[in-house]
């Protein structure tokens, strides 16, 4: 099977309270470490698009929130789109 030309990442971070105590809530630094990797697989960056939840993401990431006691709960992300060099 032939390697795919075109890659669509996903990238998100957590907030509440258990990842700020873990250092994982900038946004940034996953996009950084998400495209170093597909970088060293010899994918380049196309573009950057904000993620863009529907009704029912919301309802579930507030459910989340309310159940754990603000402990965990989702942040919108951004969709990345990379394309094979070569």
């Amino acid at each position: 099977m032939a390697a795919p030309l075109n890659q669509c990442e996903r990238v998100a971070v957590k907030t509440g309270l258990l990842p700020l105590l873990q250092g994982r809530t900038s946004l940034a630094s996953a996009i950084t470490r998400r495209m170093e990797t597909l970088n060293a697989r010899g994918f380049r960056l196309v573009t950057i698009i904000p993620d863009q939840w529907g009704f029912f993401r919301y309802v579930l990431n507030f459910l989340l929130l309310f159940v754990t006691f603000g402990l965990y709960s989702n942040k919108r992300g951004v969709l990345i789109i990379f394309e094979r060099v070569g």
